[in-house]
């Protein structure tokens, strides 16, 4: 940790670091110099400009959620659901120009824990039990053509008609959607074998399901002031009084990149648009489910986030929705949720294109899956066989370039019989633990290289 003997750098300052760390100081008077350089350093870590200990990592990352929460407390009043509504209209105006005005701090309201020795602990609510809890903001991330849309679309429909949700089952309600890339005519036509497939009518879902397409208008809910306070838009006002109006189990916001008028990768700016957020499901008594695109990094990582982790440390719960290994040839997606507060993490489900829709994969009986490994296993050793007869040397590491199964999952006989890398690195794993494939050293000792041998 840092000290006050201002002997902590790692590097060399320049006028640029001195800015910054004197604009943290404005920020955070209460940070000494050195605790602001180090959440400089911290900032800027994914530029390659120091790597901190994990108990300064501990340490910044604490401090930013506490700034973060300061300034988003001291702007967005935190309305509950039985509220007059969204106190937007009364400003003040400085030079500057307008300023959200200083709304009065509720009462301290304490616990009175003594009660709950005889009176029943509130449970906890659901809009997808276990999966998107109530009262709160959730995030699904995923590459665009994914099928993103579709399956909340799905969600919303399983919402009001109160049918199951890719193996789960929804509270029955109202939803309002938000789309903001698509037309009306594309959303009817996306929701037409949906309800199909429910054998449900436009009529069964017409008076509960509300749909906006933001299309064509400017669909951003709120921006951001020089001071980096966030200011909601009178869309978003309007948003919230429909909330408040309909209260609806579940609002579905499609995309959030259109609607968040800030900096992806700013921690005070996401969480303060978080926050916001939250006021609509308070509002409501339901969830608010906002769909995202990953990074380059966050699909590589197969993290799915993009920006500032803050996306996921402010929701409540995420899932990731990506292709699967060998989706490419199968069209195969995963759904995989990376994120619950409030319970175990759900199941990773598998999904396939059917008339429309995303329906979950079938999963295999116990002799048709050891079916599937013993070709598996069969086919890993035949390509492990005639990668050796050619003197090429494969790893057994996950991150090495000559991961085997990286490699074999490009073999036209892998790509035949729809086995991915992940497939044939289970077969990997089953293989080296019944004896049948070895790991051996080779080479001169000094580069501790590995290769697989395959044990007649």
């Amino acid at each position: 940790m840092p000290n006050n003997t201002g002997t902590f750098s790692r590097f060399t300052l320049n006028d640029t670091d001195r800015y910054e760390i004197a604009r943290i100081q404005q920020e955070a008077p209460q940070l000494s110099f050195d605790h602001a350089q180090l959440l400089h350093e911290y900032r800027h870590k994914s530029y390659g400009i120091t790597a901190l200990q994990s108990s300064e990592l501990r340490f910044c990352e604490a401090l930013e959620d506490q700034l973060a929460r300061a300034k988003a407390d001291a702007v967005i009043p935190i309305h509950r659901a039985n509220d007059n509504g969204f106190s937007a209209s009364p400003r003040a105006t400085s030079a500057d120009g307008p300023q959200r005005a200083e709304l009065p701090s509720p009462p301290l309201a304490r616990t009175d824990l003594a009660l709950y020795d005889t009176e029943p602990i509130p449970e906890r609510e659901w809009g997808v039990r276990d999966r998107f809890p109530r009262r709160n903001v959730a995030l699904l991330s995923g590459e665009g053509a994914i099928g993103k849309s579709i399956t909340l679309l799905q969600l919303a429909v399983a919402h009001v008609i109160g049918r199951d949700w890719l193996r789960s089952m929804p509270e029955q309600g109202p939803v309002i959607v938000v789309n903001c890339e698509d037309e009306s005519g594309e959303l009817l036509r996306r929701l037409s074998p949906i309800l199909k497939n429910f054998d449900a009518s436009f009529a069964d879902v017409a008076a509960d399901l509300h749909i906006f397409s933001l299309a064509d208008r400017d669909p951003v809910l709120a921006r951001f002031d020089r001071g980096g306070r966030i200011m909601p838009t009178p869309l978003y006002a309007e948003l919230l009084g429909k909330a408040q109006a309909v209260q609806p189990i579940c609002i579905v916001i499609d995309n959030v990149a259109d609607v968040f008028g800030g900096s992806e990768i700013d921690r005070a700016q996401v969480r303060q648009f978080v926050a916001l957020m939250r006021q609509l499901a308070i509002a409501a008594n339901g969830y608010v489910i906002m769909s995202a695109h990953p990074s380059l990094t966050g699909i590589a990582s197969k993290s799915g986030l993009s920006g500032s982790t803050q996306w996921h440390n402010s929701v409540r719960a995420r899932a990731y929705m990506h292709m699967l290994a060998d989706g490419e040839t199968t069209g195969t997606r995963v759904l995989e949720f990376m994120k619950s507060n409030y319970s175990a993490l759900a199941e990773r489900i598998e999904l396939q294109w059917s008339n429309g829709l995303y329906v979950p994969v079938r999963a295999p009986s116990a002799p048709e899956q050891a079916a599937r490994n013993a070709a598996a296993d069969a086919l890993f050793l035949k390509l492990l066989e005639r990668s050796t007869a050619k003197g090429e040397n494969l790893s057994a590491k996950a991150t090495a370039n000559n991961f085997a199964p990286t490699v074999f999952a490009k073999a036209p006989e892998a790509k035949a019989a729809h086995l991915g890398r992940d497939q044939l690195a289970d077969a990997l794993d089953r293989l080296i633990e019944g004896g049948r494939i070895a790991i051996e050293p080779y080479g001169p000792p000094s580069k501790a290289a590995s290769r697989l041998v395959w044990r007649m």
